[in-house]
């Protein structure tokens, strides 16, 4: 009865030093095309390590020694326990690469001036929004606000992206999309410097009635736009213009001109025209 027992356990044992060698000859062919977590590959790895030192153990009779000194102490192993750990170090370095799939992705944002690289963008915020995910990150001083923790299933999706960058502004409204094949997403954003603009507002009215004037034509000097009136006289306007300056202001109704003059302008200023 024991020796059919023995028997039954090196069959046993044996079944699963061959499911070993056929484990680890799969694994070292097809590695790149493997897709199991870590966790559960090293979890299989110590199964397969302890079925096959079973084998060994039971074919080759051999155990693990520990020698003592007064001071030093030497461990001294032998058989199966140097079976068991060269498997473990052969799974480990043949481990199947991680394809990164499932990895969260990062998305590097680069500033350039005018200048390109020679003028240095340090201020200013960066804010991203694709899909659910939004976040808002403050320029580093290399220039680059950095995004991570995007969720992988984003790939290729469209950002949504704008910059409040001191001085600057983007130049046009390019369209930018995350990488579709990999993790890591780098765009470089092209700024322009910011002109001197200032926005007004104001109205066009007839005295002595102070009814507004609708559909009149507002013009500054210097000024390309011409800026209309709505329907009870109010118009506004961004001007290409540093606060406090004097211009001349001209309103026209249909062919006739009805106010000329000179006035100081500054931000947010309201403007109360009386026409003739």
């Amino acid at each position: 009865m024991q020796k059919s027992s023995s028997l039954l356990w090196i069959v046993v044992s044996l079944i699963g030093f061959i499911l070993f060698v056929a484990f680890f000859y799969m694994l070292i062919v097809y590695s790149k095309d493997i897709s199991i977590s870590m966790p559960l590959y090293f979890f299989l790895v110590v199964i397969i390590a302890l079925i096959s030192t079973a084998f060994l153990s039971g074919a080759m009779k051999s155990v693990a020694r520990f020698k003592a000194s007064s001071q030093n102490r030497s461990l001294y192993l032998s058989g199966p326990a140097v079976i068991f750990f060269i498997i473990i170090y052969l799974g480990y370095k043949y481990r199947p690469e991680s394809t990164g799939e499932n990895s969260p992705l990062s998305l590097s944002v680069l500033l350039n001036g005018p200048e390109g690289l020679e003028e240095s963008i340090k201020k200013g915020q960066v804010r991203v929004r694709i899909a659910q995910y939004s976040s808002l990150k403050q320029v580093d001083n290399e220039g680059t606000a950095t995004f991570t923790g995007i969720n992988p299933q984003y790939k290729g999706l469209k950002i949504d992206l704008s910059a409040d960058i001191p001085g600057y502004n983007l130049v046009g409204k390019p369209v930018y999309v995350l990488s579709d094949s990999g993790v890591y997403t780098n765009l470089t954003l092209n700024l322009q410097k910011k002109l001197d603009s200032i926005a007004v507002r104001g109205n066009v009215i007839r005295l002595p009635g102070r009814t507004g004037i609708a559909g009149a034509s507002v013009r500054f000097q210097g000024v390309m736009q011409t800026y209309k009136t709505d329907s009870i006289g109010d118009f506004s306007a961004i001007l290409p213009f540093k606060s406090g300056v004097e211009t001349r202001i001209i309103v026209s109704k249909g062919n006739r001109e009805i106010y000329n003059s000179l006035r100081t302008i500054s931000e947010n200023d309201f403007l109360s025209i009386s026409a003739n």
